[in-house]
C-alpha cells in the first residue's frame, strides 16, 4: 500500500482532477458499504465500472486541461503621454490608479461650466 500511495501522491501532483475523482470514489465506496448494511447489493462489476470510469474521467480531464490550456496573457503595455506629471507616480502603483486617472480626465473634460 505504501508504494501505491507514493504513486498516487505523485500522480495527484501532476493531475489536478485526480484528487476530486478519488474523493468521489471514496464517497461511492462509503455509500456502497452503507447500502450493504441495509441489505442492498450493488454488483461487483458495476462497482468496478464506476470506479474505473471515475478515475478515467479524472485523468482525461486533467490531461485535456493541460493540452488545451490557454497560455497566460502578458500584461498590457502602458504608454506614458508627454503631459504626465511625476507627482502622480503613486497612482501608477495602485491597482486601479490608471483607471482612476482616466476617469478623472474624463470627468474634467466633461465638467459642466
Amino acid at each position: 500500500l505504501r508504494s501505491l500511495y507514493a504513486v498516487l501522491a505523485a500522480a495527484i501532483a501532476h493531475l489536478p482532477y485526480l484528487r476530486p475523482s478519488v474523493a468521489l470514489i471514496l464517497g461511492f465506496v462509503g455509500v456502497k458499504m452503507l447500502l450493504e448494511y441495509f441489505h442492498k447489493h450493488i454488483d461487483t462489476g458495476l462497482s468496478l465500472a464506476i470506479i474505473i470510469a471515475t478515475l478515467g474521467l479524472g485523468v482525461l480531464a486533467s490531461l485535456a486541461e493541460r493540452w488545451f490550456a490557454v497560455p497566460p496573457r502578458s500584461p498590457p503595455v502602458v504608454v506614458a503621454s508627454a503631459d504626465d506629471d511625476d507627482d502622480d507616480a503613486s497612482s501608477r502603483r495602485l491597482p486601479f490608479g490608471g483607471f482612476l486617472r482616466l476617469l478623472g480626465g474624463f470627468v474634467a473634460q466633461h465638467k459642466s461650466p
